[in-house]
């Protein structure tokens, strides 16, 4: 990440609550649904930010959830407020995790904010274990001919780096993953 970062901004973490995405938990709610994770399962929260997702999905779930970001600011409020918590320095593009760790990688509006998506994706898939659900929200650009003038601000937050719908399924399918469920949630933005 590059620029002035919104996701580090105090200002954007009270206006999101915490989750700096937008449909916040609920959309949370539904990949947990979808993939039917167990708490025998281990995951990777990839893009953890504060640790909010992590300390949620564990409280409501149960479930036990590996943070990762490449911001050191966004980890240390991670680890004050998650003590118990595993939180790793590092980027979607160099995943510090042995091959098949993980049952399950969730990336909420991190993906846009990824410089190399599919070295990301690629990532991704290998220290998934087989079968394992990895679940995406993010947004993405509805009119693609209007990425290149919102690419040009020189500040990091997943409006920057909006992905045509169309190359984003590509490159998702590229990596080996089926897409199985896609769903539009703009009403949430």
């Amino acid at each position: 990440m590059s620029g002035n970062c919104a996701y580090e901004s105090p200002e954007m973490s009270e206006l999101l609550g915490g989750t700096l995405r937008p449909g916040g938990f609920a959309l949370t709610d539904r990949g947990v649904a979808g993939c039917r994770w167990s708490a025998a399962d281990l995951l990777l929260d990839l893009g953890c930010g504060t640790g909010a997702t992590v300390s949620y999905l564990e409280q409501k779930y149960g479930l036990t959830v590996v943070g990762l970001d490449p911001s050191q600011k966004l980890l240390a409020t991670a680890r004050k407020n998650n003590p118990d918590k595993e939180f790793l320095l590092g980027s979607g593009e160099a995943i510090p995790c042995p091959d098949e760790s993980f049952q399950g990688v969730l990336s909420e509006c991190t993906l846009s904010l990824m410089t190399d998506l599919p070295a990301a994706l690629e990532e991704v898939y290998r220290v998934m274990k087989p079968q394992g659900m990895f679940f995406i929200t993010d947004v993405y650009a509805r009119n693609p001919e209007a990425l290149e003038g919102i690419k040009t601000h020189q500040f990091t937050s997943c409006m920057r780096g909006l992905y045509d719908l169309n190359q984003l399924r590509t490159d998702v399918t590229d990596a080996g993953f089926e897409i199985v469920l896609l769903e539009d949630h703009s009403e949430l933005l």
